[in-house]
């Protein structure tokens, strides 16, 4: 039996789903109380993620059926310049397991700037797993390309996704944070970072610098955003090769910034802000 299907679009079955075009086929075949199969499909429309498009070219898998299990193999998702990921999985469709997945992922010569357009171009190379249980998702990975790494460990359950852990690095400089994100009402959000070293420029168009200090951000998403936000710089920091030091807090909205305390230093200028 194959399926063919062209022109589909995500977008049309969830508001929140990346823009696609998305054509390709499924191949099924159940020899014998066994089920085995081919997934390949191409987008047409790929794009990074801030434009509301799905940064992945083409993919597909071949699956078969051993028992309660559905046997993923020579799994594939490429994108733009060559990059891509390939692996293997495991699904549970039958018994008191159903639905408890595994995926290990091998990903190559990835580029952000693919990804998300405010990104770095890179050709990071690293693995990822992915295991859900029950309704609960978690995924754990590793990239690098150079000095420039990433490492990451989040869980996805009850309406709300948790990142227990975060580091992006770039030579002696890194940030380290946690965080979490609620899907449902308001989707509030918070993040607590710690930097040491750390160069925004490294990571894509910012200013150049090596910062320490901490971060704090509290807010929400819907049905406008709206952010709580505090920085401490630690003494070094330096931007645009000037040295800087101080805290700044804040409250912001599309419209409005309000609560403002802060009290900065950059070289030998000052700037105290207090207010509404």
């Amino acid at each position: 039996t194959r399926l063919a299907f062209e022109g589909l679009d995500l977008e049309a079955f969830a508001a929140e789903a990346p823009r696609t075009s998305l054509a390709g086929s499924v191949e099924l075949a159940a020899p014998a109380d066994a089920l085995t199969g081919a997934l390949a499909f191409e987008n047409a429309e790929p794009g990074p993620i801030d434009e509301s498009r799905l940064p992945i070219t083409a993919g597909g898998a071949r699956f078969h059926r051993a028992g309660d299990t559905l046997v993923l193999d020579e799994l594939r998702a490429e994108l733009a310049r060559g990059g891509g990921a390939t692996g293997s999985g495991t699904v549970v469709i039958a018994g008191p397991g159903a639905g408890a997945t595994a995926l290990e992922l091998a990903l190559a010569r990835i580029d952000l700037a693919r990804v998300h357009s405010a990104l770095v171009p890179t050709q990071l190379d690293g693995r990822v797993a992915l295991q859900v249980a029950g309704a609960a998702q978690r995924v754990e990975g590793r990239l690098a390309d150079g000095d420039l790494a990433f490492g990451f460990a989040a869980r996805i359950a009850d309406g709300r996704l948790d990142l227990d852990r975060f580091r992006a690095s770039a030579g002696r400089g890194r940030l380290d944070g946690s965080g979490r994100v609620e899907f449902g009402g308001r989707r509030a959000f918070g993040f607590d970072g710690t930097a040491s070293s750390f160069d925004p420029s490294r990571f894509g168009a910012y200013p150049a610098g090596t910062l320490g200090g901490r971060i704090e951000l509290r807010g929400v998403l819907a049905p406008t955003w709206q952010v709580e936000g505090s920085v401490a710089l630690a003494e070094g920091s330096r931007l645009l090769g000037v040295p800087v030091r101080g805290h700044a807090r804040a409250n912001a909205t599309p419209t409005r910034i309000a609560g403002i305390d802060a009290d900065v230093s950059a070289g030998r200028n000052r700037v105290t802000l207090k207010g509404d």
